[in-house]
């Protein structure tokens, strides 16, 4: 535990045993906290807003990106009022708890809605996106043991600025599947040996050339192809797909391909493990491009066009996968039926845990109510630090506490 944390738990378990309150102020995790939306406003051709400054407040670079990705759900769940997120970290009827790791420390919920929503969930969309990696690295390691070798390719078209996001995906989308339909792509499978590929998409907004939609693909075929022959080849097609329905890509940009390492999962899904929020679904893109969870960070911070776009991006992207397994391939592989967005979201991935506090239906709401923004992330900040920690914070903030039975009850409850 932080020494910061130590002493500032020790002033407060002291004040709370002499009958003070501690008043929200003297909480010793909510000190630096960020403004809340509509404090500052923010150019969308800034960078202000998606990369904060490094907070002094004794909280690791995990833990600040625990407390961002919290904060942002309350700002999707603002924007997208309407639909399914709203629910998503709702208690379920047998109540929400708090649970932490024995291994690592870490805390996280049981008991609650998911809404798995992985195109616009910050919470969600990060258990997701490690299930599908984990799912990708099974996957690699198992074209390995059968010889064959994975290629990266990425898909490209031209757009303009005044496309909308459904129009340029909806194209990208048709020209994708004429190219995996035509005959020309089935004699590239069988000279290339490949035997299937998984794709990814990726989507991020930039100021001069609007919304770009584009494709991640990795390739399973023989080991040692020509990578330039391959691009060359794939590009041919890639055109033809494209000029049929009168859009283009350029030679340089329109398709991609490598020779891929052990990092197939990250490319796929965007998501590094061990950086967490520098994973590409937060970051700011080159040339002041932004990803959809930067434009969320810029509404946050002020922006209403950034909120504006990213209900574009939630509208054009409803019910559609973001990555998917080519017809055949999980079965070569021996990966068996894959599972949903919301399987991943909900699953408990085998971690071994103790409960530290059940909240009923009701506390909870109001845990969520009366905290202000984000208050759930600093809650599973607070409880990676063990059951005493989280009682002198429900205390502080909320005039709760743990009985010992690990039930969270109003603090006159508890005295009675």
């Amino acid at each position: 535990m932080h020494k910061h944390y130590t002493s500032k738990i020790e002033q407060n378990t002291e004040a709370l045993q002499n009958g003070k309150e501690v008043t929200r102020s003297e909480c010793f995790f909510l000190s630096t906290s960020q403004p809340e939306n509509g404090s500052r406003k923010v150019s969308l051709g800034t960078t202000t807003g998606i990369h904060a400054k490094k907070e002094n407040n004794g909280l690791s670079f995990g833990e600040n990106s625990k407390k961002s990705r919290y904060k942002l759900l309350d700002t999707a769940k603002h924007l997208l009022s309407n639909e399914r997120i709203t629910f998503c970290l709702h208690s379920l009827p047998t109540g929400a708890k708090v649970l932490q790791d024995t291994k690592t420390g870490h805390a996280h919920l049981a008991g609650v809605a998911r809404c798995g929503l992985g195109w616009v969930c910050p919470v969600c969309s990060t258990k997701i996106a490690l299930g599908r990696r984990s799912e990708l690295l099974e996957a690699s390691t198992a074209a390995r043991e059968k010889g064959l070798q994975a290629y990266f390719v990425t898909y490209t078209a031209s757009h303009k600025k005044e496309d909308t996001l459904q129009d340029n995906f909806t194209d990208m989308k048709a020209a994708l599947t004429s190219l995996k339909v035509s005959r020309a792509w089935r004699e590239l499978k069988i000279n290339s040996g490949m035997v299937g590929y998984v794709d990814a998409w990726e989507i991020t907004f930039g100021n001069a050339n609007g919304w770009h939609p584009h494709m991640h693909s990795v390739i399973f075929a023989s080991p040692g192809l020509d990578v330039q022959k391959l691009e060359i080849s794939i590009f041919e097609l890639w055109e033809k797909s494209l000029a049929k329905l009168g859009l283009s890509a350029s030679k340089e940009h329109g398709v991609k391909v490598a020779r891929a390492n052990d990092n197939i999962g990250e490319y796929l899904t965007k998501w590094n493990l061990e950086t967490e929020m520098t994973g590409a679904n937060f970051k700011e893109g080159k040339a002041k491009s932004y990803t959809p969870m930067g434009l969320l960070a810029l509404y946050q911070a002020g922006n209403k066009q950034a909120g504006i776009l990213f209900q574009e991006y939630a509208k054009a992207t409803k019910g559609k996968s973001s990555l998917r397994f080519s017809r055949g391939l999980r079965d070569l592989l021996g990966l068996g039926q894959g599972s949903t967005d919301k399987e991943l979201a909900e699953a408990e991935q085998g971690r071994t845990a103790e409960t530290l506090a059940t909240f009923s239906p009701a506390l909870w709401k109001e845990i969520k109510r009366q905290g202000k923004s984000g208050v759930i992330g600093e809650l599973l900040i607070v409880a990676g630090m063990g059951q005493g920690a989280l009682d002198i914070w429900l205390g502080a903030l909320f005039r709760m506490g743990i009985d010992i039975e690990g039930r969270v009850r109003k603090k006159n409850d508890l005295q009675n």
